[in-house]
């Protein structure tokens, strides 16, 4: 038995799908390509961690799930693996937001990050954080063409973070910008750590959700303008 509790963290919500195991630090992370036998990879990545560290599930005390917004297929892999977990062992599940847990590695200096998802025909899902010109706008996540992502980052003069799944041939184009900030494509990766850590915070706090209304937030359904509440 583990001394502190064991947090599982599955990430499914992007295009590199991920888990990682903590108990208060990082035990273990794993990463892969998402593609279409996410349910096989994912359980049978979770019991490989799980024996790497040489626990098993019944030591696990909190699971914690990417929440999206992300593509429907795979976020449901997720989220089923994390319900059925939770309510198998009576154990707390929390909920995180895939735009924070893009944003959370780049939040800590005075800079402000912009979230971003490939949404698909040149559309992107962002989310503005930190920002000290933050309009009331910002704080919502948008679903919007990619010019309306260069118009926002183009307005900031202080410079700004841009980070996540940036679609092919932006990059470049985002970095000449003054002052804008893109990290290389192996720091914009969707990291099941950052879902780990963002939900140990909340469950010390005694913040978790309910599995059974707990939902993902799909890419291409109504529900991305709620995500807001999701994040909270």
């Amino acid at each position: 038995m583990y001394d502190q509790t064991l947090l599982l963290a599955i990430d499914t919500s992007s295009e590199q799908s991920g888990i990682a195991l903590y108990d208060g630090g990082c035990l273990d992370e794993v990463a892969w390509s998402a593609c279409h036998e996410q349910t096989v990879l994912l359980l049978d990545e979770i019991d490989h961690q799980l024996t790497r560290s040489k626990a098993s599930i019944a030591d696990l005390g909190v699971v914690a799930v990417a929440t999206g917004p992300g593509r429907f297929n795979a976020l449901r892999v997720g989220m089923s693996i994390a319900k059925g977990l939770v309510l198998g062992l009576d154990i707390p599940i929390v909920g995180i937001s895939t735009m924070d847990a893009i944003a959370h590695p780049y939040r800590l200096g005075t800079m402000p990050v912009i979230a971003v998802i490939e949404a698909g025909r040149g559309r992107v899902v962002w989310q503005v954080f930190d920002a000290e010109d933050a309009s009331a706008s910002d704080a919502e996540t948008k679903n919007t063409g990619i010019a309306a992502l260069h118009e926002r980052v183009a307005g900031f003069r202080a410079g700004v973070c841009v980070t996540g799944e940036i679609p092919p041939g932006h990059v470049a184009w985002l970095r000449h910008f003054d002052g804008v900030l893109v990290p290389p494509r192996s720091g914009r990766l969707g990291r099941a750590a950052a879902v780990a850590e963002l939900a140990l915070n909340r469950w010390s706090a005694g913040d978790v959700d309910d599995p059974v209304t707990l939902e993902p937030v799909y890419l291409h359904g109504a529900r991305v303008a709620d995500i807001k509440g999701n994040a909270r």
